[in-house]
């Protein structure tokens, strides 16, 4: 159901707010709930243009990106979806079942591809956004959420639930480096041009790994050889070791 907004006031409340999607170039401009709806805003971000409750969104949705190019949104949802809406019409366009409930999404545009995060599989899923048929299942570890891309340097970073990072090539998915990190990472960001990432974390805050000591590491091939998982003792032990990788910010 799409229902239309009269002008709002100024400050326009949304309760629950989840997550929101800008794309200034292309004028799409969404938000969603972690309930069940989600909405579409103005250009200056004041106002609730319409909302809209599909039911591919019922149960909320956990993340979404947008396809300019298309004139899409693609969203995850709680409820074992992936859907893309027409960003002009509120219209389901297509959307498909997954097997497990998909966390994280992001939208590599050099490969023209979806790639999406099954923490209980413990799987990436590729996906391409013409038709959404599945080109290709990596296998990552069990609890991977958190997803982020480095285009400049064709990287993608993975994290989640138990205290690693992984790093991979978006090339071919090939394993780069897995870092011990902080456990039960919510969110990355990267910072292309100081080449960082930021992590946060219910275990310790905001994270900064700093990659280009991690780069030059020599325990690097070490980790990349190593079966996973990592016995926790060890992976605690090489944690406090290694933290001059990081810098953790422990919430006051």
């Amino acid at each position: 159901m799409i229902n239309p907004r009269a002008p709002a006031p100024e400050e326009t409340e949304i309760t629950f707010a989840g997550r929101t999607l800008w794309e200034a170039t292309a004028g799409i401009h969404f938000f969603f709930n972690f309930v069940y709806y989600a909405g579409q805003l103005s250009a200056e971000g004041d106002r609730i243009l319409a909302d809209f409750t599909p039911s591919e969104l019922y149960a909320g949705a956990s993340d979404g990106v947008i396809d300019a190019e298309r004139g899409l949104v693609h969203w995850v949802t709680w409820t074992k979806k992936l859907a893309a809406w027409d960003a002009e019409k509120l219209t389901v366009v297509r959307s498909i079942d997954l097997p497990t409930t998909p966390d994280r999404i992001v939208f590599d545009k050099k490969h023209g591809r979806l790639i999406l995060t099954l923490p209980l599989l413990g799987e990436l899923w590729v996906v391409d956004p013409e038709d959404y048929r599945v080109v290709e299942r990596v296998e990552t570890f069990f609890g991977a959420r958190a997803l982020a891309l480095d285009e400049r340097r064709d990287r993608l970073y993975i994290a989640g639930l138990t205290p690693y990072l992984e790093i991979r090539s978006l090339d071919d998915f090939s394993l780069i480096d897995r870092p011990v990190v902080p456990a039960w990472t919510h969110w990355i960001t990267v910072d292309p041009n100081r080449y960082r990432v930021f992590l946060t974390t219910a275990a310790a805050g905001l994270c900064e790994i700093d990659l280009n000591l991690l780069e030059a590491d020599p325990a690097r091939e070490e980790r990349v050889k190593d079966s996973f998982p990592i016995r926790v003792r060890r992976a605690a032990a090489f944690l406090l070791d290694q933290r001059r990788l990081h810098r953790v910010f422990l919430p006051e």
